[in-house]
């Protein structure tokens, strides 16, 4: 998108429908000469662009928030702090907000401002009558609705707020999105913009499928190649091989996720676990004695085993160069049990190194109880 010169933002309360996953437009939200607030469900997203962008954002970061626990086994909620005994930190972190503002304004910078759903209310306080200046995108708007079943009073006042505001931008590339507009009577009547691409910018995507009776059996298999330096491969038009060396494995069960580390012995120099920093995921990590990490930054290294739950799904950024894909679901565990046609746009969206020769691939290893008809 920042390669179309004359793109502005549209003004007042509008949908977004990228299309496509990967086209950058988060990015051009924290680049260009708008003041903006981006907003996002997951704080892993927040926290991946803040490590890219050292200094020229601003990330209010509550850590009194709630951690929802979308990778949850059982699809529970963690407890969420009352923020109203928390006063002091809140009225610290928005003073220290609006001298952040003042200082950019005064270099000549457009103000950039991260935070989550949850948190928006208090950027706003903040902000004051400044809010209409800004123009607020709403990323990954799709979430106020799959959410909406662990924290549905959140997602409704979050909402609320936003009419408040003057320029709010909702931001999607989740396919039927027309699904969700019809639920609530605000979304039905907002103009609705949808970016059509040239296909010279759209890249085919090639999916694996494999229907297995083992999940942890059969996604064993290919990780012991991977240890036993079996690694896929590709051969250019030039004769040039190149191998994948790394692997990145999408489960949304923590509980599956320990057992294929222990059933594979791999230990914390071979791993690296992206989950919600939760409670309840940090004790199942430590009775394996690992510990969740962090989405390594463009130019850092890569462990050879990286398992992503949910909460990596919807836009954080990977710069592995050559890692493959790998997409387990399994319809009898219900966290790992939602339409894979909501999530799948938006895992291989996720690798964004264009000299990764698998960017564009994914092996799609399923498990069901209903038999699949095959036509």
């Amino acid at each position: 998108i920042s390669q179309w010169a004359e793109y502005q933002y549209p003004r007042g309360h509008v949908i977004v429908d990228k299309t496509i996953c990967g086209c950058g437009y988060t990015e051009y939200c924290l680049c260009n000469q708008y003041p903006t607030i981006l907003c996002s469900p997951r704080k892993i997203l927040l926290e991946n662009k803040e490590g890219q962008h050292q200094g020229d954002l601003y990330y209010f970061k509550n850590e009194k928030e709630g951690s929802l626990g979308v990778d949850s086994d059982s699809l529970e909620n963690e407890e969420i702090i009352d923020d109203s005994i928390k006063i002091d930190y809140l009225t610290s972190l928005k003073v220290n907000l609006v001298e952040w503002i003042t200082q950019r304004i005064s270099l000549g910078f457009p103000p950039k401002i991260l935070v989550t759903y949850d948190s928006l209310k208090h950027v706003l306080d903040a902000l004051g009558s400044t809010k209409n200046d800004y123009m607020v995108v709403v990323d990954e708007f799709q979430s106020i609705f799959m959410d909406s079943r662990f924290k549905a009073d959140i997602e409704l006042d979050f909402v609320e707020y936003l009419k408040d505001c003057h320029n709010v931008l909702y931001l999607s590339a989740t396919p039927m999105l027309d699904r969700y507009l019809d639920q609530l009577d605000y979304f039905r009547d907002l103009p609705y913009y949808e970016l059509q691409w040239s296909p010279n910018y759209v890249e085919k995507i090639k999916v694996q499928r494999k229907q297995v009776k083992s999940l942890v059996t059969d996604t064993g298999k290919i990780i012991q190649d991977y240890k036993n330096g079996k690694f896929p491969q590709k051969i250019d038009n030039e004769g040039n091989i190149y191998l994948s060396k790394e692997l990145v494995i999408f489960c949304n069960s923590v509980s599956m996720i320990t057992q294929l580390i222990k059933r594979n012995n791999l230990n914390s120099n071979e791993v690296n676990i992206i989950c919600s920093k939760t409670p309840k995921n940090e004790r199942k990590l430590k009775k394996i004695k690992h510990t969740i990490g962090t989405i390594p930054l463009e130019g850092q290294s890569h462990k050879m085993f990286t398992f992503c739950t949910r909460t990596t799904y919807l836009g954080a950024d990977f710069y592995s160069p050559c890692a493959s894909t790998i997409i387990l679901s399994d319809a009898n565990i219900e966290s790992m049990a939602l339409d894979i046609s909501l999530d799948l746009p938006q895992i291989i969206g996720r690798q964004r190194l264009n000299e990764n020769p698998f960017r564009f691939e994914a092996i799609f290893i399923y498990s069901t109880t209903v038999k699949e008809k095959c036509i």
